[in-house]
């Protein structure tokens, strides 16, 4: 069970912490927003979130809004242009269009998202770099949960 929090449930070391969020560029276009992925769910001090948006979410509390601005380097890093691979056209689904999403395996068995940006008759062009990759983000969140996280999640760092 969890402990109740007493005094201010403030975001610290220890805690399971809830945010609502939505991610926009420098230009205020909308990449990413909890309405469509769900709140973000993390324990607090675990290095689980970008640690730029960690340190700037310390202290808040229950209800608080913030909105963080984070340089593509320390957000989803730089474009680089030596992730965009090539592969022969019969590797990708016979319905495969330019702008989709495909996965593949890197040699540790960890799924890649690529994005494919060109098709020929012969040829597809996947990139690597993360969707939001070279862009300035600005992270506006609200904390909609704070709570004790037990001994045993903070030892494993984790949630289950």
């Amino acid at each position: 069970m969890r402990e109740p929090i007493e005094g201010v449930a403030d975001i610290r070391d220890g805690r399971i912490v809830t945010l609502d969020f939505e991610i926009t560029d420098g230009d205020g276009a909308v990449l990413d927003t909890s309405n469509q992925v769900g709140p973000m769910r993390y324990l607090h001090g675990a290095g689980q979130l970008l640690p730029a948006l960690e340190e700037a979410v310390i202290g808040l509390e229950l209800g608080e809004q913030k909105s963080v601005e984070i340089p593509c380097k320390e957000a989803f890093g730089e474009r680089d242009e030596a992730r965009i691979l090539e592969v022969p056209r019969t590797q990708l689904p016979p319905d495969a269009t330019i702008g989709m999403m495909v996965s593949a395996h890197d040699p540790s068995g960890q799924q890649i998202p690529l994005i494919v940006v060109h098709l020929d008759d012969t040829t597809a062009r996947l990139d690597a770099n993360h969707p939001f990759a070279g862009k300035d983000v600005i992270f506006n969140v609200t904390v909609t949960q704070v709570e004790n996280a037990t001994e045993d999640e903070i030892a494993h760092g984790h949630m289950h």
